[in-house]
């Protein structure tokens, strides 16, 4: 095996950094924005169901006393519109408390587009919930981009500490 690390110019070292950039890289989006590499200690993510090639992706942590959330949106070809959104609720036994929501942003002519951060004071307890509903214009006639169904939507849960 190193003989053959060897003759292909590769050293131990750089095998194990390319070992571990693969396994963060399948974990979450990252794409150069570094509250997504690094797992919080008080986070969760989730993934949306696949529509026209497209999926959803929803991130909430807690950090300095604040619950944050980040939509982002991964096509697997181009498509003229990607809409990703973020919206987050907080909850106390069940009762909506408050919410809030990412000012509209889209992305044309991409594969990939995130949200802007979206945040809320964290009130030890309370259930925060985050989604991600967004769409993409595909360009393909007759592939709707208004009406994605429910299952394409990101949905996570966080209880803050």
């Amino acid at each position: 095996m190193r003989k053959t690390m060897r003759g292909a110019g590769i050293s131990t070292a750089a095998l194990a950094c390319i070992l571990m950039t693969g396994a963060a890289a399948q974990a979450a989006p990252a794409d150069g924005h570094a509250e997504f590499a690094a797992k919080a200690a008080n986070s969760d993510s989730d993934w949306g169901k696949s529509y026209n090639k497209c999926r959803n992706y929803v991130k909430v942590w807690q950090k300095s006393g604040k619950i944050k959330a980040r939509g982002y949106m991964k096509c697997q070809k181009n498509v003229t519109i990607l809409r990703p959104s973020a919206a987050l609720s907080s909850y106390r036994k069940g009762k909506l408390q408050d919410y809030t929501h990412a000012d509209p942003k889209g992305c044309n002519l991409g594969k990939t587009c995130w949200t802007n951060t979206v945040t809320m004071k964290a009130k030890k307890g309370l259930k925060y919930h985050a989604t991600n509903s967004g769409d993409a214009s595909t360009g393909v006639p007759g592939e709707g981009d208004i009406a994605w169904p429910t299952s394409s939507v990101a949905r996570v849960w966080l209880t803050a500490k």
